[in-house]
């Protein structure tokens, strides 16, 4: 996670030189089956890189999840379908708005 740490606060510091006035909304990790321990670990990592740097920070834990992955997940188990392109989407565009 020192790893993932750092190469988020550079690539956080790029966008900020490139763009001073860009607002930074981070969305956080997910898979197409919900909920993991190691994809926790990394939301936790990037959450409080997000409070430390200021950043707004959305969850999307279980946006797709093991009770509607049958709607949403390919089944590859791995990719969305066209359903879950169109509600991650969806659901990415609601919390950009409310956020703008």
């Amino acid at each position: 996670m020192t790893t993932l740490a750092a190469d988020f606060d550079a690539a956080v510091a790029a966008v900020q030189s490139a763009v001073p006035s860009a607002k930074i909304i981070v969305f956080g990790p997910a898979t197409p089956t919900g909920t993991q321990a190691n994809l926790t670990t990394v939301k936790t990592t990037v959450q409080g890189r997000c409070t430390a740097l200021g950043l707004t920070f959305v969850d999307v834990d279980n946006w797709v999840s093991n009770i509607n992955k049958s709607l949403y997940t390919a089944g590859d188990n791995v990719h969305p379908t066209q359903a879950g392109y169109d509600y991650i989407a969806t659901r990415r565009a609601q919390a950009v708005s409310a956020l703008l």
